[in-house]
């Protein structure tokens, strides 16, 4: 993800929380144009379920909306990289699984 981020042009931020009573939760995110002041052009998440097993969920934010076709470029691009050792969560959205 950060190399990811590098040859982009995203900011890395976050990493694995330890300081949670649920365990260490994941919490990453790239960022374009960051500001901390006055939020991000477009981000892209990361977060760990502290209750669930091995399912991490991905998301993103866009200050403008809509989002552009170089923002859903690079969110296509992530997702083709993690790709290779992820997997789709299985069962509904409201009760995903990945075990």
């Amino acid at each position: 993800m950060k190399a990811f981020g590098a040859e982009h042009h995203l900011e890395f931020h976050g990493g694995i929380e330890n300081d949670s009573p649920d365990g260490p939760i994941l919490n990453v995110y790239l960022a374009q144009g960051y500001s901390y002041y006055f939020g991000d052009d477009f981000d892209i998440w990361f977060v760990s379920n502290p209750f669930r097993n091995n399912l991490v969920t991905v998301g993103g934010i866009v200050k403008h909306k809509p989002i552009t076709p170089k923002q859903q470029a690079l969110a296509t691009g992530l997702l083709s990289e993690v790709s290779s050792f992820t997997r789709p969560a299985s069962g509904s959205p409201d009760n995903p699984t990945c075990e």
